[in-house]
Formats: C-alpha cells, structure tokens, sequence
C-alpha cells in the first residue's frame, strides 16, 4: 500500500525547495501536478531537470480557469467535480503505490492541494458560506499562479 505525499515547491526557485521535498520528488516513481490544460503547468517547470527518467507523470489539468465568470454556479460545479474526482483518482493510485503531488508555495495554506487532499473542504453550493469564501479565495489565487502554467 502507497500513500499520498504533498511536496511543497517553495516560491517558485527550484533552489528554494526544502531537502525533505527535493528529496521526495528526485525518488519518485508518480508524480501528480495541477496545470492548465495544453500548458505545462508552473509546478511541473518547478521540477525540470529533476524528475526520474522511469517516473509515472499525472497532470491533473483543470476543467476550469478563466473561461467562465469565477463566481457562477457552473464555475464552481466544474472544480468541485475535479477535486472530487482527482482525490478518488490519487487514493486509487496511492493504494499500490507512493504518489508525489507537486505543490507550488505552501500546500496546505490555500494551496491546491487543500481539496484532493480534504474532499469534504470542497464547496458544497452554498450550504457552509465561510468554507465556500474560503474555497473562492484559493480558486482565485491558483488562477492567479497558474495563468502562466
């Protein structure tokens, strides 16, 4: 049985990672990242150069970023699914193997990986205000870091 281990990528200098995560990322055999689909994605540039040859690359692309208004109800309906779906998608993958998931900054502190890592963080359309403004406050500073990934 694997587990899920968030490595989180510092401010963006790939000299800047902490050597617990360095460490993580140059050993691991799946690696999972968020990214704009047909973009790279920030986290993964992060990451150049160190990176096994043999390792299992999961970009979770989001459904999501600029084409709808952030606000609306399809908006939100469409990162919810996502998070819900990748968060089953890296426990599947975590039930046979370690899975590295590539987080830009600090992962836990309105990072992306809030919501595959807590399911039940995501918004739940209106029925816990405060965790849904929390939720929009992170949904709009991914879309702030990944518009150029």
């Amino acid at each position: 049985m694997g587990k899920i281990i968030c490595t989180g990528l510092g401010p963006g200098d790939p000299d800047l990672i902490s050597v617990r995560s360095d460490r993580l990322i140059r050993a691991a055999r799946h690696v999972a990242y968020f990214r704009k689909a047909g973009r790279p994605g920030q986290a993964r540039r992060i990451v150049e150069g160190m990176l096994a040859a043999d390792v299992t690359e999961y970009p979770m692309e989001y459904p999501v970023t600029t084409e709808l208004p952030f606000g609306s109800a399809e908006y939100n309906r469409l990162l919810a699914s996502f998070y819900d779906d990748w968060a089953t998608r890296l426990a599947g993958l975590a039930a046979a193997n370690d899975v590295v998931v590539l987080c830009e900054g600090d992962p836990l502190f309105y990072g992306s990986f809030m919501q595959p890592s807590n399911p039940a963080a995501a918004p739940r359309r209106g029925r816990d205000r405060a965790r849904d403004q929390r939720h929009d406050r992170m949904l709009e500073r991914d879309r702030h870091s990944h518009h150029l990934g």
